[in-house]
């Protein structure tokens, strides 16, 4: 074979696998594009991550101020309980007694209130009562009616099962996995005191 024959075959050979690269370098481009798009349409499909995130911590946000709320009318009913017992009580010990419940309740009702309003800026409602808070309810509107008859026995039967449906119903809230721990750990403590309230009640019923 002539020596410029295998020179002219030789250039269209490397021509030819330039052409070939080239081909191959372009057709590799709409896939790289293809990955690319579809990189972009994952990330849209989860821009509304955050927005599913919000709308589920506002879900939580919602039910722990509904739990909350339930604890302040609790306290409610326990204020206005204990003042109308003193109001037709004698004993002057027992009076004491009471006040010091009722402050007591203003000041869970106080820490209460301010974790509502730090969670959505919701203010504490007096909404229709639960379930719960309708027994308490009507635990201390049982008070009234004993005072009007000056019935001590009754009076402190009606505060022991206020006292004892107040503190289930803190039980109940604590153990509830929505609840974040910097809040259980307020309740907990507010527990702890209504326990010693129930137990003294518990114990002047029984003495009565």
């Amino acid at each position: 074979m002539c020596f410029y024959v295998r020179i002219k075959q030789f250039i269209f050979g490397r021509l030819a696998g330039r052409s070939k690269l080239s081909q191959t370098r372009s057709t590799a481009k709409p896939d790289g594009l293809a990955n690319n798009r579809a990189r972009e349409r994952f990330y849209e499909e989860f821009t509304d991550y955050p927005k599913i995130k919000k709308s589920t911590v506002m879900i939580k946000n919602e039910e722990i101020v509904e739990d909350l709320n339930d604890l302040v009318r609790i306290n409610n009913d326990r204020i206005q309980g204990y003042e109308k017992a003193i109001e037709g009580n004698d004993d002057a010990q027992l009076s004491d007694l009471f006040r010091h419940y009722v402050v007591q309740s203003q000041k869970f009702r106080s820490q209460l209130a301010e974790h509502i309003v730090r969670i959505d800026g919701t203010a504490v409602t007096d909404a229709a009562s639960t379930d719960i808070t309708s027994k308490v309810h009507r635990a201390w509107i049982d008070i009234k009616t004993a005072v009007t008859g000056k019935d001590r026995d009754t009076v402190l039967s009606s505060v022991e099962f206020g006292e004892n449906i107040a503190v289930e119903a803190y039980k109940n809230t604590i153990e509830k996995d929505h609840i974040p721990a910097y809040i259980k750990e307020d309740l907990t403590m507010q527990l702890s005191e209504l326990n010693e309230a129930y137990q003294k009640m518990k114990a002047m019923h029984k003495a009565a």
